[in-house]
């Protein structure tokens, strides 16, 4: 509606403007009064118009390009900040007022990246505990040593211990009247075995090995040892010419004073074997397995040797098969008894020997003794010795 009013004005001063040149047109006098503002006037009511930016008033400028008076509307440009059309100016401002709060509302989010620092420091912390468990086992360490085992100078004391036992041994031969002072023999100790040995003085010399074998008890102390010997003794005769002599022994000892009856509340099963050698049969010595069980709730032995042909001894407290096949165990550890014989190929057992002997060293644990049957066609003689073994685990 506003850009109708204005074509009208505009036609208005285009009629007013053909009558004012009409007029001078018509005379000269009267020419002058008719130039008054009248025109002028609407003129000033035109800054008012300015308002409308349109393009359209631009053609009737157009029209009149020799007129003066058309320059007027340029003059509106500097107001066109008072048209109504700034309506739509505020709404652009509103959308980046509004946009504006977005912006900076995803900004704080951004911020908790200086926060990531903060995460791996707790993660060190945790570190140092780490080093301190190493630092524990170092105490265990010292307690290692202690470990008798694990001690390189046990080796030195184990001999020590050994060779104090073994100053209170002799020679000794239980079928030949004991000790044997005059024989030109050694015990000594293996140090790399721990086992007891002979050694014959020169110029004599042994006859095939010794068969020597060392008994200790479940600590493993040395007790005592037992076996067998033959050795060649040189001598001078009356023609003061060499000769050699053939010796042979059964050599046994033990520390009587290790000798005890076992305590507990348990039995104990030996095993080992006897050295023995029957007299007519020259120069051979054999062995026989030997196996026997201490019995804790009457403090009985049974013992049975058997030999490679099967032969086989029993240990009865009588003379007889009919007799008791154990025999009891003295307070003082002291064993003794008849031994029955029973021939591989022979089914009536008959007694054949006699053993004695004893329970050594802690809680009895090793068996020792003599056995022999005096007789001109079958006697024989021997040495036995075992040592107490694990009990069999129970079902």
């Amino acid at each position: 509606m506003k850009i109708k009013r204005n074509t009208n004005y505009y036609a208005i001063a285009c009629l007013t403007m053909a009558l004012t040149l009409s007029a001078c047109g018509s005379g000269g006098g009267s020419g002058p009064s008719v130039m008054p503002s009248p025109p002028v006037q609407p003129e000033k009511e035109q800054p008012q118009q300015p308002e409308e930016m349109p393009q359209p008033p631009a053609k009737p400028e157009a029209e009149a390009p020799q007129q003066p008076a058309p320059q007027p509307p340029v003059d509106p440009k500097p107001e066109q900040p008072q048209q109504p059309k700034p309506e739509e100016m505020p709404q652009p401002p509103v959308k980046p007022e509004a946009e504006a709060p977005k912006v900076p509302a995803p900004q704080p989010p951004v911020e908790p990246k200086p926060e990531q620092p903060k995460q791996p420091k707790p993660e060190e912390m945790p570190q140092p505990p780490a080093p301190q468990p190493p630092v524990d086992p170092k105490p265990e360490q010292p307690q290692q040593p202690p470990k008798p085992e694990d001690v390189p100078q046990q080796p030195d004391t184990r001999l020590k211990a050994d060779q104090e036992a073994l100053s209170k041994l002799e020679i000794k031969s239980p079928h030949s009247g004991g000790v044997l002072s005059s024989i030109p023999l050694k015990l000594v100790i293996n140090d790399n075995n721990r086992k007891v040995e002979l050694q014959v003085l020169p110029p004599h010399s042994f006859v095939g090995m010794p068969n020597l074998e060392t008994l200790r008890d479940s600590d493993g102390k040395l007790i005592g040892y037992y076996g067998h010997v033959r050795y060649s003794e040189q001598s001078i005769d009356i023609n003061k010419e060499e000769q050699a002599s053939l010796r042979q022994y059964f050599l046994q000892d033990i520390d009587t004073s290790t000798r005890q009856q076992p305590g507990g509340m348990s039995d104990i099963a030996y095993q080992g074997k006897m050295i023995y050698r029957y007299d007519n049969n020259g120069n051979k010595a054999d062995e026989a397995t030997v196996k026997a069980n201490y019995h804790w709730r009457d403090k009985t032995l049974d013992m049975r040797i058997t030999t490679k042909d099967q032969d086989v001894w029993t240990l009865h407290n009588g003379k007889t098969q009919n007799s008791p096949a154990f025999v009891s165990v003295g307070e003082d550890g002291s064993i003794g008894g008849n031994l029955i014989f029973t021939h591989n190929q022979d089914s009536k057992p008959k007694f054949n020997g006699q053993f004695t002997g004893g329970l050594y060293g802690k809680n009895g644990s090793v068996l020792a003794g003599e056995a022999s049957f005096v007789d001109r066609e079958n006697g024989w003689k021997g040495v036995v010795g075992a040592t107490a073994v694990p009990a069999p685990e129970k079902p």
